[in-house]
């Protein structure tokens, strides 16, 4: 299982322990399985970048690498941008730029995982969820 499973976990929900026997376990998972399924197969957004770019920070570089960009790209955008956020902003929007509907939130949050940064891949998931459910807009 992805990180949508460890961002939703039952551990994680703030319900009452009544509420999360084993049957509501059951459905939790299952629920956060069509959830991780959604997320992973949703296209990234202009949004969802505006979100996690400042977190990426000075790893947009690995980041570009893991995303297949060629390394011409990554020198390019770092003699074009000033700071890591405008840097990281760029990166992603080039990488979705050239994989079209392929440029996914599981590719990206698996580029991230890579890296080791559960947390912005979280961020990244918690934030589609949102988005998904309208309960933020940009």
């Amino acid at each position: 299982m992805h990180l949508v499973t460890d961002f939703f976990a039952p551990s994680n929900c703030h319900l009452p322990n009544h509420l999360l026997n084993a049957q509501n376990r059951i459905f939790i998972l299952i629920y956060v399985t069509l959830i991780a399924d959604g997320a992973r197969a949703a296209v990234v957004s202009d949004e969802l970048v505006l979100d996690i770019c400042e977190d990426v920070g000075s790893c947009w570089d690995d980041l570009g690498i893991k995303l297949n960009l060629s390394a011409a790209v990554v020198r390019n955008v770092d003699a074009d941008f000033r700071c890591s956020r405008e840097k990281a902003r760029e990166i992603l929007q080039r990488w979705m730029e050239k994989q079209g509907d392929a440029a996914t939130v599981g590719r990206l949050e698996d580029a991230l995982l890579a890296l080791e940064k559960k947390s912005i891949a979280q961020k990244l998931l918690g934030t589609w969820l949102l988005f998904s459910k309208g309960l933020i807009q940009n």
